[in-house]
């Protein structure tokens, strides 16, 4: 009877390093998705942060133009201004316009859970 216990508990401890064996790998996993969910929102608030800085750019620009423009008004006459400028203020404003419709991904859509 010894012989057939020590027997059954050589295979059962064999039968845990087994299945540890064959989860080890899963922790693994478990890790790598961890550090690229963190990686992700990472991501996602760099493009934020760009995306503000772009939508900044896009009014400054607009305030520019439009300071060049009344600066230009009053060394020249209105008709010499609208001539020469509107060209390039129309241009600014589409680059200025352009800038504010460039959306990046919703934040509901990027939420993922955490492991």
């Amino acid at each position: 009877m010894e012989e057939e216990t020590k027997q059954y508990i050589e295979n059962i401890d064999s039968w845990i390093k087994e299945i540890n064996q064959e989860i080890a790998p899963l922790k693994e996993l478990r890790n790598s998705l961890a550090e690229a969910h963190r990686n992700i929102q990472h991501n996602y608030e760099l493009i934020y942060e760009l995306k503000e800085n772009i939508e900044n750019l896009a009014e400054q620009m607009k305030t520019v133009s439009l300071i060049l423009a009344t600066q230009y008004k009053k060394q020249c006459g209105q008709d010499q201004v609208i001539r020469n400028l509107e060209p390039l203020l129309i241009s600014l404003l589409e680059i200025a316009e352009n800038g504010k419709k460039i959306r990046g991904p919703r934040k509901e859509s990027h939420a993922v859970r955490d492991y």
